[in-house]
C-alpha cells in the first residue's frame, strides 16, 4: 500500500499475538499498524477455517449471475447479484442492485462477451490503500484540514475467463460431453489459482560496497556507509506494465522493448508523494499544491503518473508523464504528451503521482526509460544490477516470469548502522530472491456460462457456495 509509512513488519511466520506498548517509549506507526495487521490475520484465518476457501451466507450470499436487469433480459451480459461473499477469508460485498459484467468498468474500457464461447465467471478480490486526497472527507476540518490516518478498503470485480478447448474438456464430466460439473471445476481451481499467482518475479537488493559508491556526499554521510542516503525512506519497487523480462545480458543496453515487455518504476516514499488536479487544459494542470516541503515536492524533470478514478478497478497502471515545466505562483505543471497519449477532459477525483526514477547514462549503470519507467532486465550472481540510488542496487532474479502491474517490493533503507537496506539474507549474508510483498489478489469461482445468438446467458453450471451456521445443524450447500 503507497501510504506514508516507516516499514511494514508484520510476518505471520513468527506466531505473534499481539503487540504490547510499553511506558515511556517511542510510538511508530510500523507497531500500530503490526497490531491491526496480527489481528485482520486471526479473522480472516478463522473465516476460512470455518467457511473456506469462499462461500456466502444462505439467504444473503452475494454475486449472483442474474440474467435481466429492470430493462429486461441482458444481451451478452448479466447482472450481478447483491449480498456478501468471502473469498480466502476476505469479505466481499455488493450492494449495488443495477450492477451488470459491463458496467463495472467506464464505458471505454468496457470487456466485451461474445455470443458461443464458454466463459468461466470469477470474482477477484484485494486489498486497496485510500489516502486523503483520494478521500477528501477522512479530512477533519475543525483541524484544518491535515493528512492523518490512511484507509485501506477491500476491492473486487468480476471477471470473465474465455475457456478453450482444453479447459472445456478439463471440466466436463467425461470426454465428448457438453456438460460442465462443479467436481471438475473445484478439482482444477487451486491449480487455477497457483498459476495466477505463481511466476511473478523474485528481487534481491543489496547496498554497494562504499569505495564503488557514486554519489559521495562527505559533509552528510559518513564515508564508510553503504547506503548513502542523508536520510531513511522506504523504497517501493513497482512494476509498471506487465509482460516479461526484456531480452540480453547488458545493462547498460536499452534492451528489446515490445508490448509484452515489463517494466518498473520506483519510488523513495513509498510511492505516497500524492497531488490532486483541480483543472486540466490538454498537457497543463492545476494541482491543489506543489508539495509541503523539499521531500515531497515536484520538480522540472519527475516523472508522474496520472491517476484517473477507475484506474484500481480496470487494475491497468496510469500514463507516466514528464514534467516539461512548473509555475509556482498559479501551481501549474506542464506535461511532455506524445500523439499517442490520451489526457482526460476533465479533473474530477483526478490524481498524479510522483516516481523517482530517472534517465541515467549508460556508464554510471543506469538504463534508459520506455515510456517513463525501466525496463526489466533478469540476471543471476553478479549479472544485471540495477542501480536505484544512494548504493541500493536490485536484480530481477532469472527464471520463466511473467511481471504483474501493481506487484511491488518494500526497501526500508536506514542510514544508522553503517547504511543498511533492512532485506532477508542467507548465512553467510548474501540477499535472498523474495517473492512480490503484494498485491495479494484472491479468487473465487462463480460458474461458467454461455451466450446464446441472441446474446441471452445461459447458465451452465453454479460455483457458489452458500453457507448456514447454527448450532444444531451448520452446511455447506451450492448456492
Amino acid at each position: 500500500m503507497k501510504g506514508d509509512f516507516t516499514r511494514d513488519t508484520f510476518d505471520a511466520k513468527k506466531r505473534y499475538l499481539r503487540v504490547l506498548l510499553q511506558q515511556g517509549r517511542v510510538s511508530v506507526d510500523a507497531d500500530w499498524n503490526e497490531q491491526v495487521a496480527i489481528l485482520l490475520h486471526r479473522l480472516e484465518t478463522l473465516a476460512r477455517d470455518l467457511i473456506g476457501p469462499y462461500g456466502g451466507p444462505e439467504g444473503e450470499c452475494g454475486f449472483a449471475i442474474l440474467p435481466d436487469d429492470k430493462n429486461g433480459p441482458l444481451r451478452n451480459d448479466f447482472r450481478i447479484g447483491t449480498g456478501r461473499y468471502y473469498v480466502d477469508g476476505l469479505l466481499c460485498e455488493n450492494d449495488h442492485e443495477d450492477l451488470t459484467f459491463s458496467r463495472q468498468l467506464p464505458e471505454h474500457t468496457r470487456e466485451q462477451l461474445r455470443s458461443g464461447p464458454a466463459y468461466l465467471i470469477y470474482l477477484d478480490a484485494w486489498e486497496e490503500y485510500v489516502s486523503a486526497d483520494e478521500d477528501p472527507s477522512r479530512r477533519e476540518i475543525a483541524l484544518g484540514g491535515p493528512d492523518t490516518a490512511g484507509r485501506s478498503k477491500v476491492m473486487w470485480r468480476v471477471r470473465a475467463w474465455e475457456l478453450d478447448e482444453r479447459w472445456v474438456r478439463a471440466f466436463a464430466p467425461r470426454e465428448g460431453s457438453k456438460g460442465f460439473t462443479n467436481d471438475k471445476i473445484d478439482e482444477a481451481w487451486p491449480d487455477i489459482v497457483r498459476n495466477w499467482q505463481h511466476n511473478r518475479g523474485r528481487l534481491k537488493v543489496r547496498v554497494a560496497d562504499p569505495a564503488a559508491a557514486e554519489d559521495l556526499l562527505p559533509a552528510i554521510v559518513s564515508p564508510n556507509s553503504r547506503y548513502r542516503g542523508a536520510e531513511n525512506h522506504l523504497y517501493r519497487v513497482e512494476v509498471h506494465h506487465s509482460g516479461h523480462a526484456a531480452a540480453g545480458d547488458s545493462v547498460g543496453s536499452a534492451g528489446e522493448v515490445g508490448a509484452n515487455i515489463a517494466t518498473f518504476k520506483w519510488s523513495r516514499e513509498n510511492g505516497s508523494v500524492l497531488f490532486p488536479v483541480i483543472s486540466i487544459s490538454g498537457p497543463i494542470l492545476t494541482l491543489r499544491n506543489l508539495g509541503s516541503d523539499l521531500r515531497s515536492m515536484l520538480a522540472i524533470g519527475d516523472w508522474v503518473e496520472l491517476i484517473e478514478p477507475h484506474n484500481a478497478v480496470i487494475g491497468r497502471p496510469g500514463h507516466l508523464f514528464r514534467i516539461n515545466d512548473i509555475k509556482p505562483l498559479t501551481r501549474e505543471i506542464t506535461l511532455e504528451v506524445r500523439e499517442r497519449d490520451r489526457l482526460p477532459a476533465r479533473p474530477e477525483h483526478l490524481l498524479i503521482r510522483r516516481w523517482d526514477q530517472k534517465a541515467r547514462p549508460e556508464h554510471r549503470r543506469g538504463r534508459p526509460l520506455h515510456d517513463g519507467a525501466v525496463v526489466i532486465v533478469e540476471g543471476d550472481q553478479e549479472s544485471n544490477w540495477l542501480t536505484l540510488e544512494d548504493g541500493i542496487h536490485i536484480q530481477f532474479q532469472r527464471g520463466e516470469n511473467h511481471y504483474r502491474n501493481g506487484d511491488y517490493w518494500l526497501i526500508p533503507a536506514r542510514i544508522a548502522d553503517g547504511g543498511i537496506v533492512e532485506w532477508p539474507d542467507d548465512e553467510r549474508g548474501r540477499p535472498l530472491a523474495a517473492a512480490p510483498h503484494g498485491v495479494t489478489h484472491r479468487y473465487a469461482p462463480i460458474g461458467i456460462v454461455t451466450f446464446g445468438a441472441a446474446g441471452t446467458v445461459d447458465i451452465e453450471c453454479y460455483s457458489r457456495i452458500a453457507f448456514r451456521m447454527s448450532l444444531d445443524r451448520p452446511s455447506l450447500t451450492r448456492a
